[in-house]
């Protein structure tokens, strides 16, 4: 019993207690080293939500300058058309089409069949 109070009087005897002033310094330096960090992210956030809203308004131009070019497109495309009539793919040895259309047999005819054989 006498072996472990010794031990115990030189392990308290060596360890060192953390004093309030420490504690305060640690605690200050935790809190502005937060503090720093989220001041980076809040700008890290701010400089990406403005870099998005800069290249959504230069996408969205580049969306209306392809949409008139479109447009364009599509009167030559309608002018175009206008010029191709019988005659002229006649001339360019075309052949006009004939569809054959395939009809369905009625379901009781199905029946009938199945019946005879």
């Amino acid at each position: 019993m006498k072996k472990t109070s010794l031990k115990i009087k030189r392990e308290f005897a060596t360890a060192t207690a953390i004093t309030n002033g420490d504690l305060q310094g640690r605690i200050l330096k935790s809190l502005l080293a937060g503090i720093c960090i989220l001041v980076v992210c809040y700008v890290f956030f701010v400089s990406k939500v403005v870099f998005n809203i800069a290249e959504r308004k230069s996408l969205e131009a580049e969306a209306r300058m392809l949409a008139n070019e479109v447009s364009e497109l599509e009167l030559v495309y309608l002018q175009e058309s206008e010029k191709i009539d019988l005659t002229y793919s006649l001339s360019m040895n075309f052949k006009e089409a004939f569809p054959e259309y395939v009809t369905r047999k009625p379901l009781g005819s199905i029946a009938l069949l199945k019946n005879e054989i």
